[in-house]
């Protein structure tokens, strides 16, 4: 049985896990709408009850991975440090982040010229043939590059 909890309460949350795989209690819109989520991590990867998250601009980490509802309009105004969006297709438009460190897109439909702006020291992009250009990333120390990948 699953059934939506209350968080809105919870003023002080660091962290938020919603995870659509194994989640029986469920975190819906309105109960984060509210929540001073400042310098926050939110985990929604395969979260279908979290649509809506433009209005936490200062999000600093999101795992928006699989099944997400999330797509690039609820990103377009975050300026994250991380972003893992492996096997998301809604997401396409990253080039805003310029406070990105880590970027996983293994997968999924970011190309290589929304990297441009970007000088990551993490970059997962394993099964993405969309990725070619990365020479610009000087700060690169962590690459996965791994199965059907187009990095040269």
């Amino acid at each position: 049985m699953r059934y939506f909890i209350k968080i809105s309460h919870l003023k002080k949350l660091k962290e938020l896990r919603a995870d659509g795989y194994t989640s029986r209690c469920l975190i819906n819109n309105e109960e984060i709408k509210n929540l001073p989520l400042t310098k926050t991590k939110l985990f929604i990867n395969s979260y279908e009850f979290i649509t809506e998250i433009k209005h936490m601009t200062t999000l600093e980490v999101l795992d928006i991975c699989g099944a997400s509802e999330i797509d690039d309009d609820q990103i377009q105004y975050l300026n994250l440090r991380i972003l893992y969006a492996d096997y998301n297709n809604k997401i396409t438009k990253i080039s805003h982040m310029t406070n990105l460190k880590e970027l996983s897109i293994g997968s999924c439909s970011v190309t290589d010229d929304k990297l441009q702006n970007l000088n990551l020291r993490i970059l997962i992009a394993f099964d993405n043939p969309n990725i070619r250009r990365i020479s610009h990333m000087t700060n690169l120390t962590d690459l996965d590059a791994r199965y059907d990948c187009g990095i040269d």
